[in-house]
């Protein structure tokens, strides 16, 4: 018997190793310690000693679940490699003042963050309520960092009952860098 739901949380939260342990371990009788393992991030890279030369395991964070969706979207590209993300934000009626204010104070933090080159908000001129976050990181483990921060934790928390909807995250990657004149 298989459980495509825990298959499907599987595949946005872990990595393409982690996938196969999961769905060798889903049975009648694991479906609930691998529900309880996913969501606790035991299957995270950290976990399967994916970080980098000379990283302990200590030092690297579980991917955050962000991180996974965004790994996933840029596909065989390698983690060190820069990337922007671009993530769609719906606010509640009457919230996008509040939805402002969060990133106000959580921008200029961020953009002092090591691995930050641009992070922008932008507002849509004709739905008040639709802004689309700018993001540019130089590596998947910069952004992963960055979600795990105190005040993107705190930023996280504040946008989620202020969004009409699940945010949308699109990912794409830099082909070239244009020559500065």
């Amino acid at each position: 018997m298989t459980f495509p739901c825990i298959y499907g949380k599987a595949d946005r939260i872990c990595g393409k190793a982690d996938r196969s342990i999961v769905r060798r371990l889903v049975s009648t009788a694991g479906m609930l310690a691998v529900s309880v393992f996913v969501s606790a991030g035991v299957f995270s890279n950290a976990a399967f000693g994916d970080q980098q030369d000379g990283d302990s395991v200590a030092a690297v964070k579980p991917l955050h679940p962000l991180a996974a969706e965004i790994k996933s979207q840029l596909a065989d590209r390698p983690a060190d490699k820069p990337f922007v993300a671009a993530v769609t934000l719906k606010a509640n009626p009457g919230a996008a003042k509040k939805v402002v204010a969060a990133m106000r104070e959580a921008t200029p933090i961020t953009r002092k963050e090591e691995g930050n080159v641009a992070y922008l908000l932008l507002r849509d001129p004709s739905d008040k309520n639709l802004f689309v976050l700018f993001e540019r990181w130089k590596s998947l483990d910069s952004l992963n960092a960055h979600l795990h921060a105190e005040h993107t934790v705190k930023l996280l928390e504040t946008l989620e009952p202020l969004s009409s909807e699940a945010p949308k995250v699109d990912v794409m990657y830099p082909v070239f860098f244009p020559r500065a004149k």
